[in-house]
C-alpha cells in the first residue's frame, strides 16, 4: 500500500467516525433506542451481506480433506 492510500484510508475512516456522531445524535431525535439499534443492524446486515455471500462461494468449491475433517 502507498504512502498515499494509506493516507485516504485514513481520512475516510475518520469522516465516517464523526459523521456517525452527528447521524446518531440526529436519529435519536425521531427515532428510540431500539429502533435505532435495529436501524443500524440492518444497515451493518446490508453492507455485509454482498462481501459474505462472496466467501461462502469461493470457500463452497474447495472441497474439505480427510486430514481437515479429522480435526472436527
Amino acid at each position: 500500500m502507498t504512502r498515499a492510500s494509506a493516507n485516504i484510508l485514513l481520512l475516510m475512516a475518520g469522516l465516517i467516525w464523526g459523521m456517525a456522531f452527528v447521524a446518531q445524535s440526529t436519529a435519536m431525535e425521531n427515532l428510540g433506542p431500539l429502533q435505532f439499534t435495529g436501524l443500524r443492524f440492518l444497515l451493518a446486515t446490508l453492507v455485509i451481506l454482498p462481501f459474505a455471500l462472496r466467501e461462502r462461494r469461493i470457500h463452497n468449491t474447495k472441497k474439505l480433506t480427510k486430514h481437515i475433517c479429522r480435526h472436527f
